[in-house]
C-alpha cells in the first residue's frame, strides 16, 4: 500500500486558508472541493496530512488527483537547507 503524501517532502504549507477558498483561488472544480468537506477537511494545512491512497477512498478520479496534485505544489513552499 501507497503511503505517498499529497504534499511532497521536500516542501512545507503554504498559508492556510479555508478550504474552499484553497480551491477557488487553484481554480479546482466545485466537487473536489464537496469532497473534501464530505470528509471534513476543512482548512488547507490539513493537506499536508492527505495521502493519495486517501484520495482514492473519497472518490477522486485521475484528473482531480493531477489538479490538486498541481494545486498543492503551487500553493507549498521548498523548506530551507
Amino acid at each position: 500500500m501507497s503511503t505517498m503524501l499529497l504534499l511532497h517532502p521536500s516542501c512545507v504549507p503554504g498559508t492556510n486558508m479555508p478550504i474552499s477558498q484553497f480551491f477557488t483561488n487553484c481554480d479546482l472544480r466545485p466537487a473536489t472541493i464537496k469532497k473534501f468537506k464530505n470528509n471534513l477537511h476543512l482548512d488547507a494545512h490539513v493537506l499536508q496530512f492527505v495521502m493519495m491512497d486517501e484520495l482514492k477512498e473519497m472518490d477522486f478520479h485521475l484528473r482531480e488527483i493531477a489538479s490538486l496534485r498541481d494545486a498543492v505544489e503551487r500553493w507549498s513552499v521548498l523548506k530551507d537547507g
